[in-house]
């Protein structure tokens, strides 16, 4: 799948310096779309959908253990405040576990959507070499209009993130 695909071919490749401190904050789009596109049917991943693994990439060894580091002191933080604080660890186990499949940690973020033609309203998106799509402009001459990007994110991940962060500092 995609994270075989980033870790063998990409991150196991890098420098021990981008290994250990990371790649850098919001990498992940640009530096693995080469890296996925060809070999999982020009899809590109705007995210991990696994945090630990993004911030591997993005971070390092040295940012996943602090990230880690971090999650260990709340969660302790939590098994000792009593009968309130166990339950909210549940809960914080539980954002835990999505982490690994999803990005509750991740804020909105904005992905570059395709100039459109102007004369028939439809994406200009065509890869050299590729067919045209249906739904892409097929206009001898297409005249480019840029367009707003897309803005992707999980509110309710997100508002559970920081409840969560604010409760965990009341313990």
């Amino acid at each position: 799948g995609m994270w075989h695909t980033v870790m063998v071919e990409g991150w196991w490749k890098t420098t021990w310096r981008q290994k250990l401190l990371g790649l850098g904050t919001g990498i992940w789009q640009p530096w693995t779309t080469p890296l996925t596109m060809p070999k999982h049917g020009g899809v590109i991943f705007t995210a991990a959908h696994n945090e630990y693994l993004q911030w591997l990439v993005e971070h390092g060894i040295l940012g996943l253990f602090l990230l880690t580091g971090y999650l260990a002191t709340a969660l302790l933080r939590l098994w000792q405040g009593g009968s309130d604080g166990q339950a909210l660890l549940l809960l914080a186990m539980t954002m835990l576990s999505v982490a690994m499949t999803n990005f509750p940690w991740t804020w909105f973020h904005s992905i570059a959507r395709p100039p459109e033609c102007l004369t028939c309203k439809k994406p200009l998106v065509s890869l050299p070499g590729q067919p045209k799509h249906p739904a892409e402009c097929h206009c001898e001459v297409p005249q480019a209009r840029p367009t707003e990007p897309y803005y992707v994110g999980s509110p309710a991940l997100n508002a559970m993130s920081l409840v969560l962060a604010i409760l965990v500092e009341a313990f």
